[in-house]
C-alpha cells in the first residue's frame, strides 16, 4: 500500500478518534458548527446562524494557516442525524449532509485545503446516550438499558431501541426525549481543520482535493458489565404453592464468575383439625453450578447454568387421620436453568430450573383407626396403626424451580458488619 493510500484511508479514522471530543464542545472559530432543517440535507445558510459560524471558520483557517501548504491541511467534516427512524435513512441523511457543507466550504476554501474527509455518524445514538447519562431524570436508568443493546446491523425496520423507548411508561418518556434531547440531535454537522503531521508527497496535479467519505457509526457505550462478587438470597415460588416456606443462599466461587454455590433450606412443619392433618418437611440441599458462555459479557449469577445437586431430609405427611407416610429421602440431581437479574441496579433476579435426578427414599405407612356410631358418620380416634415398611425409588424431575432473588454486595456487607462491631 502507497503512502498515498495510507494517509487516504487512516488518517481520517484516527482525526475522527482525536477530533470526536472537540464536536460537543461550544461553539468557536476553530470549530464549525452548523444546523440543518428537520429531515433536509441542504445546508441553509439563513437557517440559525449558519452563515455567520462559516464566516468564522474561514477568518480562523485564513489566519492560522496561511503558511501552511494546502497539501499539509486535513479537513474533517462529521455529519449524522438524529436517531428516529431506520437506520438506513439517517444513514443516508448523514452522508447527505457531510457532502453538503463539504461543497459549501469548498466554494468558499478556493482550494486552500486539499484533504477533505467526510464521516458519518449515522443515527446519533451515542450522542443521545451521554445526554441522557448526564442528566437527573426518573426514567434515566430505564432508558439507558434500553440504548445500551447494540443492534446487529444497520436496516430499513425501525431500531428496536426506539420501538422500546416509544412503549417506554405508555409513550411519556419517548415525548419527553422528543421535546428535550432529541431536537439537538436532529440536525448538527460540524467541521475540524488540522495540520497533517507527516505531509503527502507532492503531487504532480495542483488541484486535487482527496475527498473521502468514511462511515463510522456513533457507537453507543458498552453496556456496564456487572463481575462484583454477590450473595443472593432466593426463594422458591413454587414451594410456597403447597405452603412450604422455603430460603435459598447463592455465592459465587472463584474470580472467574464460572462457579457458584447454592444452599436450600425448607421447613414446614404444620398440623391443623386437630391433628387430622399433618405437612412436615424438612430438607437441606447443597448444589454446585457451572455458569454457560462468554463470562465477560455476563454480570455475576446472570444467565444460563448448569449443575449437580445433593439434597435429603425427612417428611411426615398425614390426610383425615385415615392414612400417612413417614421417611427419610436422598435427592441426587442434575440441573439446567436460567438466570436473570434486574432492576434499577440489577439487584434482583429470578431464576427458573430443571432437575432431572433419583430419589431413594425409606418409608413407613400406616392408617388411622376408624369406628362407625350406628347413624353418624365415620370418625377416627387418636391412634395409628402401622401398615408396612418399604424403599420407593423415584427418577425423574425431582428438582424443579422458579425463584425470586435478592442481591447483596458481599464486601459492602463485610464492610457494614465490621462498622457495626
Amino acid at each position: 500500500m502507497s503512502i498515498k493510500s495510507i494517509f487516504r484511508y487512516f488518517v481520517p479514522i484516527v482525526l475522527f478518534a482525536v477530533g470526536l471530543p472537540l464536536i460537543a464542545i461550544a461553539q468557536s472559530a476553530d470549530t464549525l458548527e452548523v444546523q440543518f432543517r428537520v429531515g433536509q440535507s441542504d445546508l441553509d445558510l439563513r437557517f440559525a446562524d449558519n452563515e455567520q459560524h462559516i464566516h468564522d471558520f474561514l477568518e480562523y483557517v485564513k489566519k492560522n494557516f496561511a503558511e501552511v501548504a494546502p497539501i499539509d491541511m486535513s479537513l474533517t467534516i462529521y455529519a449524522g442525524a438524529s436517531p428516529e427512524g431506520p437506520s438506513e435513512l439517517n444513514r443516508r441523511l448523514g452522508e447527505q449532509r457531510g457532502i453538503s457543507l463539504r461543497d459549501v466550504l469548498l466554494q468558499h476554501l478556493d482550494g486552500r485545503i486539499k484533504n477533505i474527509t467526510v464521516v458519518n455518524q449515522g443515527a446519533r445514538w451515542g450522542a443521545l446516550y451521554n445526554n441522557v447519562e448526564k442528566s437527573n431524570e426518573s426514567w434515566r436508568e430505564d432508558v439507558l438499558r434500553i440504548l445500551e443493546k447494540h443492534p446487529e446491523k444497520d436496516t430499513w425496520k425501525i431500531d428496536p431501541r426506539e420501538q422500546q423507548l416509544r412503549k417506554l411508561k405508555n409513550g411519556r418518556v419517548w415525548r419527553e426525549l422528543n421535546e428535550r434531547y432529541l431536537p439537538s440531535l436532529r440536525s448538527s454537522g460540524s467541521a475540524i481543520v488540522a495540520k497533517m503531521t507527516e505531509p503527502l508527497p507532492p503531487q504532480r496535479d495542483t488541484l486535487v482535493i482527496y475527498d473521502t467519505i468514511v462511515y463510522v457509526p456513533e457507537p453507543c457505550p458498552e453496556p456496564f458489565i456487572d463481575h462484583r462478587p454477590y450473595w443472593a438470597v432466593k426463594t422458591n415460588l413454587l414451594l410456597w404453592g403447597v405452603i412450604a416456606p422455603n430460603v435459598q443462599l447463592e455465592a459465587p466461587v472463584g474470580e472467574s464468575n464460572r462457579w457458584s454455590i447454592e444452599g436450600e433450606f425448607f421447613l414446614p412443619w404444620w398440623t391443623w383439625s386437630h391433628n387430622a392433618n399433618a405437612e412436615q418437611f424438612f430438607n437441606l440441599g447443597v448444589e454446585l453450578r457451572y455458569w454457560l458462555g462468554d463470562r465477560q459479557r455476563h454480570h455475576t449469577l446472570d444467565g444460563w447454568h448448569i449443575g449437580a445437586g445433593l439434597a435429603g431430609g425427612y417428611y411426615d405427611f398425614e390426610w383425615k387421620r385415615h392414612e400417612g407416610w413417614q421417611g427419610e429421602y436422598l435427592n441426587i440431581y442434575c440441573n439446567i436453568g436460567y438466570q436473570h437479574r434486574f432492576g434499577r441496579r440489577n439487584q434482583w433476579l429470578v431464576d427458573g430450573g430443571l432437575g432431572l435426578g433419583y430419589i431413594p427414599t425409606k418409608f413407613r405407612h400406616y392408617l388411622g383407626s376408624s369406628i362407625f356410631p350406628e347413624g353418624h358418620e365415620e370418625q377416627y380416634d387418636d391412634h395409628l396403626m402401622w401398615q408396612n415398611n418399604g424403599w420407593r425409588h423415584i427418577l425423574g424431575a425431582t428438582h424443579v424451580n422458579v425463584t425470586l432473588g435478592y442481591l447483596f454486595d458481599a464486601k459492602d456487607l463485610y464492610q457494614k458488619i465490621k462498622k457495626l462491631r
